[in-house]
C-alpha cells in the first residue's frame, strides 16, 4: 500500500473530515470549512460543505458536491447536511435545502445532484398549505427518509409547526390542499420524484388511488419504528425502498381515520406496503397472523408490529411483534409492547413474499427444540432492534433473553436464559446458530438504537447480483461487530470493546483488536469500528454500502480505532486507526489528532477509517504531515492504497504506510504540483513488507481428489513454497445465484518444499453436493507476503 493525500493543502487552515470510500475505491466523500470551490459556505458549522475527489493519473481532484452559487443555508434537520444518498460511485446525490430567504418563509426544495454541475428539481418549491406554518422551524424540522437506488424518489418529513413548554409536537405541516396533519403522532412522508411529463411532482406516500389516506391521524414513516411511535428503535429502514422506487415498506396505523389525536392503543402499529401501478398506488397491510391453531388456541392478545429490515428485492421482510402470527408461536403473547429491551412473547418473524397466502410467515425465534432439551425455544424474548440484517435477507442476527438452540458457540459457550445471547438465523436452511453472550451494555450501539449498516455491526458481503447483474444484496454470513463482553478465550480485559469476526458458514469466531508483535492488548481500553451516533443514524440512503464502511467485502480487511497499542511502537497513547487484514494487525500513519474538548470527542466517535468493497483503499484522518505536499497542520483525508502512490516533487524519507508514520525531512511547498511522469519519488510511500515474498505453487486437484473432497466435504490442497510462512486459503463458489465462501483455512508451512493444507467446506457447499449437483469452486491460496496464487476445480455432486 502506498499513500495519498485526498484533500488539498489549501483549505483556509480548516480541518477535512468524515471520508467514506466508493464502490472501486476510485472516489472519496468528506466534508471540510475550508471553501475548496472558493469562499467557504459553511452552511453546517460543524462539518463544513460536503465535497467528491476524484482519482486522476496524477492525483485526487475535488470538487464541491453543494449547488453552484453556494448560497443555500439549510438542509435536512436544519443542519448544513443538504447533500445524502450518493451513488455508489458518488457521481450522483440528492438533497434537501433553501436560500435564506425561502428558509425564513418555511419553504424548501427537494433536489438531485451530481458531478459537472448536474441539477435537476424533483419536487416543486415546497409552500406550507397553512399560513401559519411558513416559517423557520418547518424546514428546521424535516428529516431524510431515503431514495430510491436511481433517485427517481426521495422520501422526506416536513417538520412540526408547534410545540408546547416540553417541546412536546401537536400538529405536522402539509404541503398539499386535502393532506392530513397527524396531532400527537407521526407526521406524514411525502415522496419527491419526476411526474409522468417530466417535471418535479409531490405526493403523499400514505395515499393510495383511490384517495384513501392510511394511518390519516397518526402518521407514517418509511421502513418503521420511531420513538414518537412510543417503541425504539429508530433508523429502521434497510431494503424498504424499491431500486426504482415502484415499492415502498412502511409503518403507521392503518385503522386511524378522520380528525382527532391519533391513539396508538386502539390501533397498533402494523408495516404496509405500496405498490405503483397504472391507476395510482396500491396500499396493504404486509402482515396479517396466520395462528389458525385450534389447540391450544390463538392467542387474540393484539399488539404492534416492529419493521426491522428487509432484502434489497422485498422478498424477505423482517418484523418483531408480541402477536402469535404463527402456529409455530405458543410461548403467549404478553402483554407489553416490544422493546429494544426485550419483552415477554415478542418474537421475530420473517415475511417471506414467494410463498403462497397463508404460508409466508416463519417464525424465526421458534427455537430448535429437541427430545433431550424440550424447553428450547419457549419464551424467546426477542429484543427488537436486530442487530444486522444482510442484504438479500439470508441472516439475521438478533438478540433474545431465551435460549433457542442448545448447540454451543465455536468457543462451546451455551445460550443461558437472561442474558444478552446473540442469535443468528440462516433463512436458506431454516437453521438457528449461537454466537455468543452480548454485554448488557452493548445496547444502544449494537442492538436496539440503529439498524444494519449504522450500528456497531457490518454483514459482508453486503451487495450482491443474481444470474442477470441485479443487485439482490450480499448474503452476510461474515458478521463483524464491537461487543464489551469477553466472547474468546484470548479476551481478559474485563468488560472493554473488541472487533470481533464471525463466520456463520465456518462457525469461527476470533477477536481482532488482538495485539501483534510487540504491542499489547487486554488493557483498560475500548475498541470501536464505527461507532454511530443520532445525527448519522438517519442519514443513510442509497449509499448504505458505502457510507463509512469499515469492512470489505470479503471480510479480510477491517479498519478500527483504539487508545491501546497493539504494534511496537504505538507509546503516543492516543486514539489511533488500525488496520486488520488476513489475520495480521497494522497502525496506519499519523496521528489522528489529540482530543481536548468535548467537541473533538465528539468527534473522535464518528471519523473512524473508511475502505473500499475489496479492501484495496483505506481512507483516514492524520494531523501529522505524511507527505510533501501537506502544508498546513491540521486534520487531512489520506488514502492508503494497494499498488497507489504519486510522483513527489520533493525527496524526503520513506513513509511506510503500515507503520508509525512519515520519516521524511518535513513538509514540501504548499500547493506544489505534482509530477506527471517518471518513477515515484521516495517522498511516497512504499509497499507493506511483512517479510521476504514467498513464491508459491498449488497443485491442481486430481479427480480422485475431487471425488475424495465431494464425499468427505474436506479440501485437501497441496502447495510448493519457496519459503518457510503463513499462508490464507480461501475457496469460493456460486450457489443458488451467489458467489459465497464456502471454506476457508490457515496454515504455516513449516518449510521450504512440498506442504499441504485441508479445508472443511461449509454446510452449504456439502449439502449442495449431497443434492446432486456438481459445485465449481475457485481456490485462492495468499501467503503474508508474495503473490496469491488461485486454481478452479469442479466437485462431482452426490460422489459416492
Amino acid at each position: 500500500m502506498a499513500l495519498e493525500m485526498v484533500s488539498p493543502p489549501n483549505k483556509f487552515v480548516q480541518e477535512a473530515v468524515g471520508a467514506s470510500v466508493s464502490v472501486d475505491g476510485s472516489r472519496v466523500w468528506f466534508s471540510t470549512k475550508g471553501g475548496l470551490d472558493g469562499a467557504p459556505a459553511m452552511p453546517d458549522g460543524f462539518a463544513g460543505e460536503p465535497y467528491v475527489a476524484t482519482r486522476g493519473e496524477d492525483g485526487w481532484a475535488v470538487v464541491p458536491a453543494m449547488l453552484p452559487g453556494g448560497d443555500l443555508v439549510k438542509g435536512w434537520s436544519a443542519s448544513g447536511d443538504i447533500v445524502r444518498s450518493y451513488s455508489p460511485d458518488f457521481s450522483r446525490w440528492v438533497g434537501f435545502a433553501a436560500t435564506l430567504s425561502q428558509f425564513q418563509l418555511g419553504q424548501a426544495r427537494v433536489f438531485r445532484g451530481g458531478l459537472g454541475g448536474v441539477f435537476a428539481p424533483l419536487s416543486p418549491l415546497l409552500v406550507p398549505v397553512d399560513p401559519a406554518d411558513r416559517s423557520e422551524p418547518n424546514v428546521k424540522l424535516a428529516s431524510f427518509q431515503g431514495a430510491s437506488a436511481d433517485h427517481s424518489h426521495v422520501y422526506f418529513k416536513p417538520g412540526f409547526s408547534e410545540t408546547d413548554a416540553f417541546g412536546t409536537s401537536y400538529r405536522t405541516t402539509t404541503y398539499l390542499e386535502g393532506d392530513p396533519a397527524p396531532s400527537g403522532g407521526e407526521a406524514h412522508v411525502y415522496v419527491a420524484g419526476l411526474g409522468v411529463g417530466g417535471g418535479p411532482s409531490l405526493e403523499l406516500l400514505a395515499r393510495d388511488g383511490e384517495g384513501k389516506v392510511w394511518g390519516e391521524r397518526c402518521g407514517a414513516r418509511v421502513g418503521g419504528n420511531a420513538p414518537s411511535f412510543g417503541v425504539e428503535p429508530d433508523g429502521r429502514d434497510q431494503g424498504a425502498v424499491s431500486s426504482d422506487g415502484s415499492r415502498v415498506l412502511f409503518s403507521t396505523r392503518p385503522g386511524q381515520t378522520g380528525v382527532g389525536v391519533c391513539d396508538p392503543v386502539a390501533n397498533r402499529l402494523r408495516v404496509m406496503r405500496r405498490v405503483e401501478t397504472v391507476s395510482g398506488p396500491w396500499i396493504s397491510q404486509l402482515s396479517v397472523s396466520e395462528c389458525d391453531r385450534v389447540a391450544p388456541a390463538c392467542d387474540a392478545v393484539d399488539g404492534d408490529d416492529l419493521f426491522q429490515g428487509a432484502s434489497v428485492d422485498g422478498r424477505r421482510v423482517y418484523l418483531t411483534s408480541n402477536r402469535q402470527l404463527a402456529d409455530s408461536d405458543v410461548d403467549g403473547a404478553g402483554s407489553g409492547a416490544c422493546s429494544a429491551l426485550s419483552a415477554a412473547g415478542c418474537d421475530l418473524y420473517m415475511y417471506d413474499a414467494t410463498q403462497p397466502a397463508g404460508s409466508r410467515l416463519v417464525q424465526v425465534s421458534a427455537g430448535e427444540a429437541n427430545a433431550a432439551h424440550p424447553e428450547v425455544g419457549s419464551g424467546a424474548g426477542v429484543a427488537t432492534g436486530t442487530v444486522a440484517i444482510s442484504g438479500d435477507g439470508s441472516h439475521v442476527y438478533f438478540v433474545a433473553d431465551g435460549v433457542l438452540t442448545d448447540a454451543p458457540n465455536p468457543e462451546g459457550a451455551v445460550a443461558v436464559a437472561g442474558q444478552r445471547n446473540l442469535f443468528v438465523w440462516d433463512a436458506e436452511e431454516e437453521s438457528l446458530g449461537f454466537v455468543g453472550a452480548l454485554a448488557s451494555s452493548d445496547y444502544g450501539y449494537l442492538w436496539g438504537q440503529n439498524g444494519t449498516f449504522k450500528n456497531e455491526a457490518y454483514p459482508v458481503p453486503a451487495v450482491g447480483t443474481d444470474g442477470e447483474g441485479v443487485e439482490v444484496g450480499g448474503d452476510g454470513h461474515v458478521l463483524v461487530f464491537a461487543s464489551k463482553a469477553s466472547l474468546t478465550g484470548d479476551d481478559t480485559d474485563g468488560g472493554r470493546a473488541d472487533v470481533y469476526r464471525y463466520d456463520a458458514d465456518s462457525g469461527d469466531l476470533q477477536r481482532i483488536s488482538i495485539a501483534g508483535v510487540g504491542g499489547s492488548d487486554n488493557g483498560p481500553f475500548d475498541v470501536m469500528g464505527r461507532t454511530s451516533n443520532l445525527r448519522d443514524g438517519s442519514r443513510i440512503g442509497t449509499d448504505f454500502a458505502e457510507y463509512k464502511r469499515w469492512v470489505s467485502e470479503d471480510g479480510e480487511t477491517i479498519a478500527f480505532q483504539t487508545d491501546e497499542g497493539l504494534v511496537a511502537g504505538d507509546t503516543n497513547g492516543l486514539f489511533d486507526d488500525y488496520l486488520w487484514r488476513d489475520g495480521e494487525v497494522y497502525r496506519l500513519p499519523g496521528t489522528a489528532r489529540t482530543f481536548t474538548s468535548l467537541r473533538e470527542t465528539y468527534t473522535r466517535i464518528v471519523h473512524a477509517p473508511a475502505v473500499s468493497h475489496d479492501g484495496s483503499s483505506v481512507a483516514f484522518e492524520a494531523i501529522d504531515q505524511l507527505l510533501p505536499q501537506d502544508g498546513d497542520v491540521v486534520v487531512d483525508i489520506y488514502v492508503a492504497r494497494v499498488d497507489g502512490g504519486f510522483a513527489q516533487p520533493i525527496a524526503v524519507g520513506d513513509c511506510p504506510v503500515l507503520s508509525d508514520g512519515c520519516q521524511g525531512s518535513g513538509a514540501g511547498t504548499v500547493g506544489s504540483e505534482r509530477r506527471t511522469a517518471g518513477p515515484p519519488a521516495s517522498g511516497n510511500a512504499v509497499a507493506d513488507r511483512r517479510g521476504r515474498p514467498m513464491s508459491l505453487a498449488v497443485e491442481r486437484l486430481s479427480a480422485a481428489a475431487r471425488r475424495s473432497a465431494a464425499r468427505s466435504g474436506v479440501l485437501r490442497i497441496r502447495l510448493r513454497a519457496s519459503r518457510a510462512g503463513r499462508v490464507t486459503v480461501a475457496v469460493r463458489a456460486r450457489i443458488a445465484g451467489h458467489r459465497r465462501r464456502v471454506g476457508r483455512a490457515r496454515a504455516t508451512l513449516q518449510s521450504a518444499g512440498a506442504g499441504g493444507v485441508s479445508v472443511r467446506l461449509t454446510r452449504t457447499a456439502r449439502r449442495h453436493l449431497r443434492k446432486g449437483s456438481d459445485l465449481r469452486v475457485a481456490i485462492r491460496v495468499r501467503p503474508a507476503a508474495g503473490k496469491a496464487k488461485t486454481v478452479t476445480a469442479i466437485l462431482p455432486g452426490d460422489s459416492r
